[in-house]
């Protein structure tokens, strides 16, 4: 979400990013079900359409205006006023990606991806998967605190959002395959690649770890 913040933070020297990524049908499909339940109050609901224009989209045509929604976040933008707004108080904040999307002036391609692709190699210091999420946040405080994070912390509530889609929308083939078509998926499975190769170069600073036993417990080792 805050993927350029860096370049306001060049003075105080080296600067990283760390996501969490989810896969983009498993995100689309969820986005869909809470934004009908919040009735398009969160500014990630949306889209370049507005609230008006967004809220009476079916499953499909909301995955076709959502388009390249996590790659966006990586595109570079004409102006820093495109990025961050300033408030009275003379502090920025990161503008909602609906504003930001709403500036650009192309589709997405997949040139955005590669770039995307390389920023991931050369600028984040960490990602996990929400499908991993107690080991993507075991990652996060090895690498950017030097610690093992508390067991409490790794806990997620898991919900199910109820909404007024109808039921069968998410098993609709020619639905999924609009979500399918998006080069959010291809920057995703390079993201999974990345995420893999953390946890085993983690695994490899603790050998005599059985190999069977948890991330926790290889960390624990290592700062024992």
């Amino acid at each position: 979400y805050a993927f350029g913040a860096c370049g306001d933070h060049a003075a105080l020297g080296r600067c990283a990013y760390y996501a969490m990524f989810r896969d983009p049908v498993k995100r689309m499909l969820s986005e869909y079900k809470w934004c009908h339940h919040d009735n398009f109050k969160d500014q990630c609901c949306t889209a370049h359409l507005g609230a008006k224009g967004t809220k009476d989209l079916d499953l499909k045509d909301w995955a076709r205006t959502k388009g390249n929604y996590v790659v966006d976040h990586f595109r570079p933008y004409d102006t820093r006023a495109d990025f961050t707004t300033r408030n009275p108080a003379n502090t920025s904040w990161v503008n909602p990606i609906g504003l930001r999307q709403n500036r650009l002036k192309r589709r997405t391609t997949r040139d955005d991806l590669l770039l995307a692709l390389n920023y991931l190699e050369t600028d984040f210091a960490v990602v996990g998967l929400m499908d991993r999420f107690e080991e993507s946040l075991l990652l996060f405080a090895h690498v950017l605190t030097g610690a093992v994070i508390t067991e409490t912390y790794t806990a997620v509530h898991r919900h199910d959002m109820r909404s007024k889609k109808p039921p069968k929308a998410e098993e609709d083939p020619e639905t999924l395959a609009v979500i399918r078509a998006a080069v959010d998926l291809a920057l995703y499975a390079a993201v999974e690649r990345l995420f893999h190769l953390q946890v085993e170069a983690t695994r490899a600073a603790c050998p005599d770890v059985p190999p069977d036993a948890d991330l926790r417990a290889c960390l624990q080792a290592q700062y024992a």
